[in-house]
């Protein structure tokens, strides 16, 4: 939470530029995808359906010549035991002579592998190694009952039959048959172009669907999210966020996106509640700096007024300390303390200096002092024990000396009787 309570969304947010040249959308990079993916999904499929039928064409072509070749060897087989040319010629032109026949040239074998006939066909491109290919293993199977067919690249397809007489099924010579293959190539033409058109068709249709269902599907719901995300970068907190309900990534994102814009509404609200703080605290921070002057001007002018008045010997007056707070009013405490000690220590000073002026030699200074003021405190007090005992010897000297003057003014006296005595005795002696 204090992740996203520090994001900052006051200010746009601004997207990278994104390259210059060909742009494409995520959905239009996902439809040419799927697009290249079912292309080549039908291209394979086509190539594996034409290549199928081109094995099943082979196969039909096959079976179907093979039986007819089947036949022509049992109608030529008198010829072949025989030896008569003449009348084995007449089957070939008529196998080689009916609609549709792809025969190209045939080799009649005798049981000693010599060929006795050969016949080629006008309409089709002859195969040259016919006699060639026909070897003793080729003999030997064809000996055996067995049909030998092979292909011979994409021109010609080679069938041999044995050729059997009799009522024990002799073996007495061999029927080699190459076939055209231009018919079936023509036939496969036909049918491949036939299934390209319709592979277009259907690659077409499937494209189409393709393309509307990703723009329904994915483009249109990701354009809407797009713009959501850009209302919501801009800070308009009112925007719906559409596909909540889809449950595939498109709804996922949605949600994400619904939990982010809780996340930005709850960070907002979390600014507007620090923003509100910290106008609180300003303005608090204001009104004390704007006190604080207040009192340091409220004291500077006390302070002023209490020093001018101790110039002038006045220590009565004080800091009024009703409206400081803090460091201010302990500011004035100290002062209106240092006022009150140095009033009550002068004080005291003044009374014990004015009792002595008075002849008053009992009066000291009463009181707590420290520092200083405890030094003027001892000393004042000491000078007046000290003057209270010369006082003490000055007033015992002084009745000494009274007692002293007594006793010589009383002699004094009792001589000047003697003497006036005396004379008044010699007088009336006289």
């Amino acid at each position: 939470m204090q992740n996203v309570a520090s994001m900052s969304i006051s200010a746009p947010l601004h997207a990278r530029p994104a390259k210059t040249g060909l742009r494409l959308s995520v959905s239009q990079k996902l439809g040419f995808l799927i697009a290249i993916i079912v292309c080549a999904a039908v291209a394979a499929t086509v190539a594996v359906q034409l290549q199928v039928r081109r094995k099943a064409a082979i196969e039909d072509f096959r079976n179907s010549y093979l039986q007819i070749i089947t036949l022509a060897a049992q109608q030529v087989s008198g010829g072949v035991r025989w030896n008569k040319p003449e009348t084995i010629t007449p089957t070939l032109e008529g196998v080689a002579e009916f609609e549709g026949s792809a025969l190209a040239n045939v080799v009649v074998f005798d049981a000693q592998r010599q060929p006795i006939v050969k016949y080629e066909s006008k309409r089709y491109p002859l195969y040259q190694e016919l006699a060639q290919d026909f070897t003793p293993a080729v003999e030997q199977s064809l000996k055996s009952g067995k049909a030998e067919t092979r292909l011979d690249g994409d021109d010609h397809f080679i069938i041999s039959v044995p050729v059997t007489a009799g009522r024990d099924k002799d073996y007495v010579g061999a029927l080699s048959v190459a076939l055209s293959l231009v018919p079936l190539n023509e036939a496969n033409a036909r049918s491949t172009q036939s299934a390209l058109y319709m592979g277009g068709g259907l690659l077409v249709v499937l494209v189409i669907a393709l393309v509307l269902g990703t723009v329904l599907l994915v483009s249109r719901p990701l354009r809407g999210i797009t713009a959501t995300i850009t209302d919501l970068v801009a800070g308009r907190q009112e925007v719906v966020i559409p596909s909540l309900r889809r449950g595939d990534e498109v709804g996922d994102i949605a949600r994400s996106l619904d939990v982010f814009k809780a996340q930005i509404a709850q960070n907002q609200a979390l600014q507007r509640e620090r923003a509100d703080s910290q106008a609180q605290q300003l303005a608090e921070r204001e009104r004390s700096e704007a006190e604080r002057q207040r009192q340091e001007a409220e004291l500077d002018r006390a302070v002023a007024m209490v020093i001018e008045a101790a110039v002038n010997g006045d220590l009565a007056n004080r800091v009024d300390n009703a409206n400081l707070n803090g460091a201010v009013r302990r500011i004035a405490d100290g002062i209106n303390r240092l006022l009150d000690v140095t009033d009550r220590s002068l004080q005291q000073i003044s009374a014990v200096l004015a009792g002595l002026a008075d002849g008053d030699l009992s009066r000291r200074i009463q009181g707590d002092f420290a520092g200083v003021f405890a030094r003027i405190q001892n000393d004042a007090n000491d000078t007046a024990e000290k003057l209270t005992g010369i006082a003490g010897q000055l007033n015992d000297t002084a009745r000494t000396v009274r007692d002293a003057s007594s006793e010589i003014s009383t002699g004094s006296q009792d001589l000047a009787q003697r003497t006036e005595s005396q004379a008044a005795s010699i007088e009336e002696t006289a």
